[in-house]
């Protein structure tokens, strides 16, 4: 868009022309003239000589006592050639001319005048021959009156010659300063001095509002508010010169404001108004050095234009001091400008220098430092129209400044634009090459698919990886679905699902596509040849311009082996972690642990594979399950452990839901998956540590057998001395004690052989509860207790290899249940005076009845059992009426009965009512038995109440009772 030219200084002449023309010459006939018409005989003359003057501070002197006045009481003026200034004053002045000598042989009429406007109010008293006085008022705070006073921008008044007038005595009263300025000169040259100032009037007020036309055609051209603000400066310069010069009392001879306080608040707001374009046209910051400056001027300015409302003497002192101090300011802000070569300053910086001097000259003119003369009286003017038009052109200026400014950067960018054109084309080659070769040999599939004619097609730019992957040539412009998701193994739904996604997705917002995004598929199978390939997929949104799906492009990967590295490496992962489990566990514990597992997965094989599946079956089959994970966490086999608590869950559920066969099957396909699982932990221990598991076998480590050699040695050697003929034994007494001392010796190293020999073959107490020992210990944290203390007592006894799986399994439910039901907290363990770990009692001893028979008594100094809970929970089954007669002991029998617990809630340890139920039942299997037995204490008080459990009840709701487990082992669990 071509922007408006600024016009030349031709323009700016032409308006001054056309402003004067228009103005200027109305003014010349604007002030009525003096009707006589005598040649000019008698020039301008000053009257600072004849001057004489009196002070009036009380304000309240009368002609009368003025022309009473001795001479003496009459000042003169002290510098004769220059008009007398009193400045600022609160007095009233009278002033004196005594011009009858000067006009004792002069026929023609003159006119008496002041050259200073501003005087508020002047009464003139002209003295006649017959003594009286002819009174004139005048003045810009009053009505003009009397008969001989010439109209016009100065008072005037006409002299008589023929009546012999020549004294006169002013009284002088006014607000402003006190500028006595008088002359005398004939009418001819009186309108010869107002015909001037009307033409230098004309002048000023043409440029002036040529000056505003011509930046108001800017504003409305640029729309830029720094010509306005500046239109602002100018029409209030011209207001105040206007005011000062006394052309207000012209056109305005009854509105006094304009006259007085309406200049000064025109020289304020003109102040402020120039501040602010400067620092508009300059680009200056807020925070400049010149900011906190031009802020404190404005606050003077508006100040000053408070204060002339208030006191009009302060206000017109204040602002003759601010109208030199503010061209000085803005003069400095320039040449600063200057100095950093902004071109438009160079006329701001003249326009405000013009303004300085004009002003400086009329101020100087005022206080009376220099003599009246036309530089100083019509100084302030030329400065307002040399500055307007040095402004005016300033802007035009920068206008152009910032025009050629930008042509150059225009031009620049054009260089730049035409660079990249001439170098465009082979650019755009260059990155087709580009791209057209990593699309050849990407080993990767990228196709951008896009719609036509309802179907979605593969763009003609496409990788050659692709149609490798895909085993298909000239993918271009064909459907991406027969080509790659129809050969998918996906179904119908899922392709469905898919193509009215991309289809929806195609030419609506992005929005649209993120929504739905979730609905593309990212991953997926294709039978390629003889070979099933998984392929992984990334869909990314290809926009318009206008924010719309244009296009999709589809990023498609091959990892199939990948995965199948990623599923070795987790296989391997798995192995690792199940070889770390093995290796914990002693070659021993381990092959007992899968030969009982074997045994119990055989058993629910057997359960399953029924054609008639009973209740029974389920019921012992989950005892065995319960009973494996047990082993396997005490073996700290965590991850057969968490199979076996899910296989476990699904057999909770086949016997509390309808045993279809669905559920059957499964349950028959986790327990295969089971099975699998412990076999691959056998393989892992064969194949890969080389453990041997037999019978036949047993571990012994070679410090065993080192001590066995030494025991054996010791017992030959003295075999051999033993040997020895007796006659070579002559007994000697102190013989006979050596012998005695070597025979008890040989025996303890016969027993001490035979113990460690033993050792290898059959298992303490100690050995078979080591497991469930540090099992405890995690345990006892899952339910946050301490570990308990296990005090065991062997009787010197072994067990046989037979009986280890039974009572490894029996110990495992034991001690859970112990550590979960019986030890209680720690905080209510040390208000009941315990101590805050639990201890756990196990002693294994021969019957006294019967010597073939063992028992192993199992208790722990935990709460106890609670009776009123068994008999709730039996009542709550219906196993017993709720008038029962069963007494405490047989009432305690009831915790081995399958699914009864005391708990509320199920957890991995306990609550199924499981645990117990299966200790009793495969002790039972190989012989042994449990049972319950209550201290005699509780006893005693039981056998005393009719209603047995419901009854025990001493100082709570809810009384437990010690109780202990006794295990009945017949004598084949014993190695004797």
């Amino acid at each position: 868009m071509n922007r408006p030219t600024f016009p030349g200084l031709d323009n700016i002449l032409f308006l001054v022309l056309t402003m004067f023309v228009g103005l200027g010459y109305p003014l010349l006939h604007a002030v009525e003239r003096p009707t006589q018409d005598h040649s000019p005989t008698f020039t301008r003359m000053p009257l600072h000589q004849f001057l004489y003057y009196s002070e009036d501070p009380s304000r309240a002197a009368t002609l009368e006592e003025i022309t009473s006045l001795a001479e003496k009481d009459w000042q003169e003026n002290p510098g004769k050639d220059v008009a007398l200034n009193k400045k600022f004053s609160r007095s009233v002045y009278w002033l004196r001319f005594d011009l009858r000598g000067l006009l004792k042989n002069h026929a023609e009429d003159l006119v008496f005048s002041s050259a200073y406007p501003l005087g508020d109010k002047m009464d003139f008293y002209v003295k006649q021959k017959d003594g009286s006085f002819i009174s004139v008022v005048a003045g810009d705070r009053v009505v003009d009156n009397g008969a001989r006073l010439i109209k016009g921008r100065l008072p005037a008044l006409l002299v008589k010659a023929s009546e012999d007038e020549g004294l006169f005595f002013i009284r002088f009263d006014t607000q402003g300063t006190y500028l006595f300025n008088f002359r005398l000169e004939s009418p001819e040259s009186f309108r010869a001095t107002e015909s001037q100032d009307l033409i230098i009037f004309g002048i000023f007020v043409g440029v002036c509002l040529a000056m505003i036309l011509y930046n108001l055609f800017i504003f409305l051209t640029f729309n830029n508010s720094t010509y306005l603000v500046y239109i602002v400066a100018i029409f209030c310069l011209m207001m105040n010169s206007l005011g000062f010069s006394g052309m207000f009392n012209v056109f305005f001879p009854f509105n006094f404001y304009l006259a007085n306080e309406g200049y000064v608040v025109a020289a304020g707001v003109s102040n402020i108004a120039s501040i602010v374009f400067c620092f508009m046209f300059l680009d200056m910051r807020l925070k400049s050095k010149f900011g906190y400056t031009f802020g404190l001027v404005i606050a003077v300015c508006v100040l000053t234009i408070a204060l002339t409302h208030i006191s009009y003497t302060h206000g017109a002192a204040l602002v003759s001091v601010v109208g030199i101090i503010n061209p000085i300011v803005l003069l400095t802000a320039g040449l600063q400008s200057c100095f950093k070569k902004f071109r438009p300053a160079y006329f701001y910086s003249l326009a405000w220098l013009m303004l300085l001097l004009g002003s400086v000259g009329t101020g100087l003119q005022v206080y009376n430092i220099v003599k009246p003369n036309f530089i100083s009286e019509w100084g302030q003017f030329f400065g307002v129209m040399l500055e307007s038009i040095l402004i005016s052109m300033a802007l035009g200026d920068k206008i152009k400044y910032f025009q050629a400014k930008s042509k150059r950067e225009i031009k620049l960018q054009n260089e730049i634009i035409s660079s990249l054109n001439r170098n465009l084309e082979s650019q755009v080659k260059e990155q087709t090459r580009d791209i057209t070769s990593i699309l050849e040999n990407i080993n990767q599939g990228l196709v951008v698919l896009y719609e036509h004619g309802g179907r979605v097609l593969i763009h003609k730019a496409y990788s050659k990886a692709l149609e490798k992957q895909i085993e298909h040539d000239d993918l271009s412009e064909k459907d991406v679905f027969p080509l790659i998701f129809e050969r998918s193994s996906l179904n119908l739904e899922q392709i469905s699902i898919l193509k009215s996604t991309i289809e929806m997705s195609l030419g609506a917002p992005e929005i649209q596509y993120t929504i739905n995004s979730h609905l593309l598929v990212r991953e997926l199978e294709i039978q390629v040849s003889s070979q099933l390939k998984i392929f992984e997929i990334d869909w990314a949104p290809m926009l318009s311009e206008s924010g719309l799906v244009q296009k999709i492009l589809l990023t498609i990967r091959d990892v199939t082996n990948l995965r199948a590295l990623q599923t070795e490496s987790r296989q391997k992962d798995v192995e690792i972690a199940k070889i770390i489990e093995i290796t914990s566990v002693e070659r021993k514990h381990f092959a007992s642990f899968l030969e009982i597992s074997e045994h119990y997965l055989k058993e629910v094989f057997d359960v399953i594979d029924n054609h008639e599946v009973h209740a029974e079956g389920l019921k012992a089959a989950y005892r065995n399950l319960h009973t494996m994970k047990g082993l396997a966490r005490n073996y700290k086999l965590h991850k057969l452990s968490e199979k076996v608590h899910l296989t476990e869950n699904l057999m909770q559920s086949l016997l509390t839901e309808k045993k279809d066969d669905r559920n059957l099957a499964l349950f028959r396909e986790a327990i295969v998956g089971l099975e699998a699982d412990l076999k691959s932990y056998t393989d892992l221990a064969i194949k890969k540590l080389g453990i041997r598991f037999h019978d036949s076998v047993v571990e012994v480590s070679v410090e065993k057998l080192k001590k066995w050699y030494v025991l054996s040695r010791n017992l030959f050697r003295a075999n051999e001395v033993s040997n020895v003929h007796p006659i070579a034994l002559v007994s000697t007494q102190s013989k006979w004690v050596k012998q005695q001392i070597e025979h008890e010796s040989r025996s303890k190293d016969y027993e001490g052989l035979l113990y460690e020999i033993r050792q290898t073959y059959a298992l303490t107490l100690r050995d078979i509860l080591a497991e469930s020992i540090l099992t405890s210990k995690k345990i006892a944290k899952d339910c946050q207790k301490k570990a308990p203390d296990f005090q065991i007592d062997d009787g010197d006894l072994f067990l046989s290899q037979e009986c280890v799986h039974v009572l490894k399994a029996a110990f495992v439910h034991l001690v859970s249940n112990s550590i979960d039901h019986g030890i209680e907290s720690d905080d209510v363990r040390k208000l009941n005076n315990k101590r805050a770990q639990g201890t756990i009692s196990i002693r294994l001893a021969k019957s006294v009845a019967d010597e073939r028979v063992y028992h192993i008594e199992y208790f722990d100094d935990g709460q106890g059992l609670s009776l009123k809970k068994i008999e709730e929970m039996a009542l709550q089954k219906g196993i017993c009426e709720k008038d029962h007669h069963l007494c405490a002991e047989d009432l305690a029998q009831l915790i081995f009965l399958p699914d009864f617990s005391t708990k509320q809630s199920v957890t991995q340890i306990s609550g199924r009512g499981i645990g117990l139920n299966a200790v009793k039942t495969y002790l039972e299997e190989k012989g042994a038995r449990i049972q319950l037995t209550l201290s005699e204490l509780v006893l005693t008080g039981l056998r005393e109440s009719s209603n047995l459990a419901l009854n025990y009840q001493t100082d709570s709701v809810d009384s437990r009772c010690p109780f202990k487990f006794l295990i009945t082992l017949p004598q084949s669990f014993i190695d004797v």
